[in-house]
């Protein structure tokens, strides 16, 4: 015995078919938004562990208050590297510069010499 399903006769969207570009580049955005969230999650959640495990106190307020702020200028930095927008990223660009770059020969890489602007001396002072 065999059964017949018949095709659908009237235009039917698929699933996930957005309507046009700007929803298409929203849900590309969001994925993005996502996938670096999840990332930023993962390593620095990682990172307070080993240097748990390094022996500093991570309980005090005030380290919790400076790693959140850590945290933040990582997923800063993720978000740019992808071409989202955060609110670090003006901060980020008016207090400093890239000077130069460093080699790491233990490592084998290049690390990027920071410089502050001096426009605002009393940025980093309060």
């Amino acid at each position: 015995m065999s059964t017949i399903i018949e095709f659908p006769k009237t235009n039917i969207r698929a699933i996930g078919q957005e309507k046009s570009l700007d929803e298409v580049q929203a849900k590309i955005s969001h994925a993005k938004e996502e996938y670096v969230n999840a990332l930023v999650d993962h390593h620095c959640s990682t990172l307070l562990a080993n240097i748990s495990l390094s022996g500093i106190e991570i309980e005090k307020d005030e380290f919790m208050k400076d790693f959140a702020f850590t945290v933040e200028t990582v997923r800063s930095s993720m978000y740019r590297s992808v071409g989202l927008d955060h609110p670090l990223h003006e901060q980020i660009d008016q207090a400093m510069e890239v000077a130069d770059k460093e080699e790491d020969e233990e490592f084998g890489s290049t690390f990027p010499k920071i410089e502050y602007v001096d426009d605002d001396e009393d940025f980093f002072d309060e």
